[in-house]
């Protein structure tokens, strides 16, 4: 899968967490429309993609 792909099926989603779970890898924890708990294992760049660093507050948007 590209990781376009990956963010449209992610923003599906309510996402409960996120973790590297292996070097290079991230287990992305949901719930679907069901409320039914899931999880999904993603490439770290293809996470990284549809959530990038700056986005989610781990690096200053603007450097000094």
């Amino acid at each position: 899968m590209t990781p376009l792909i990956f963010c449209s099926i992610l923003a599906g989603y309510t996402i409960t967490g996120a973790v590297e779970s292996e070097p290079g890898w991230m287990t992305v924890d949901y719930l679907d429309n069901t409320l039914t708990a899931d999880y999904i294992v993603i490439p770290m760049d293809a996470y990284l993609e549809c959530y990038p660093s700056e986005a989610a507050g781990l690096t200053p948007l603007i450097k000094e």
